[in-house]
């Protein structure tokens, strides 16, 4: 059996001050690299943007037209796109009031339209005038 000799070190062993700069040099590294992280998350929650989102129409089977609020969210429509979430609710809110005020200056039409009837040219109906 054959004894293995142990090498003899050459290099001189590391003083504490030497250690301790190089511990503390790993330290910096470890907190650098969480910062960095840090700045990544900020990053990334500063690209997050907000989508304007309605839900898809259907038809009912009378014919009514309505939303389906079932459908998943990768279905629904997008309309626009906004840096924040506060701009995002004004818009819907601007739009709310838009609708509201749209439907009390056209209601009359609204309704006209509603019971419209496609007529042909040539009705006798329309000469009685």
């Amino acid at each position: 059996m054959a004894v293995i000799a142990k090498s003899k070190r050459t290099e001189p062993r590391l003083s504490k001050a030497i250690y301790a700069e190089r511990t503390a040099s790993r330290r910096t590294i470890r907190v650098s690299r969480k910062s960095r992280m840090q700045l990544r998350h900020a990053a990334a929650l500063a690209l997050v943007g907000w989508y304007l989102m309605t839900p898809p129409l259907s038809l009912s089977s009378s014919h009514q037209a309505g939303v389906d609020l079932s459908k998943p969210l990768s279905e629904w429509v997008r309309i626009e796109s906004y840096d924040t979430a506060a701009d995002c609710n004004k818009e819907i809110e601007a739009i709310n009031n838009r609708a509201v005020s749209y439907a009390r200056e056209h209601h009359a039409m609204m309704l006209e339209l509603f019971h419209g009837q496609c007529v042909a040219t040539d009705d006798p109906r329309l000469k009685e005038r």
